[in-house]
């Protein structure tokens, strides 16, 4: 079965960074997370089952999480 996998960028409120980053990494959606410096603070690697669940997750839960203030989410189209 193909995974669907792609990336979000996270933008957050000041202060709330390892907050965030805690309370995602723990998400079994979530293959990779990274706390960065630049445009955003966090970058996700999300896998899951079917694009649907993949647009859940990120509606449903990295968007409402507390402290998110922005997503911006790149859908993988070929890759290891």
């Amino acid at each position: 079965m193909n995974k669907h996998k792609g990336f979000v960028a996270v933008n957050v409120a000041t202060g709330e960074a390892l907050n965030v980053y805690n309370y995602l990494k723990k998400r079994p959606e979530v293959t990779s997370i990274f706390l960065v410096a630049g445009m955003y603070d966090l970058i996700i690697m999300v896998e899951t089952d079917t694009s649907e669940s993949f647009a859940d997750f990120v509606v449903q839960e990295v968007q409402k999480t507390k402290g998110v203030t922005h997503t911006m989410t790149c859908m993988a189209l070929r890759g290891d």
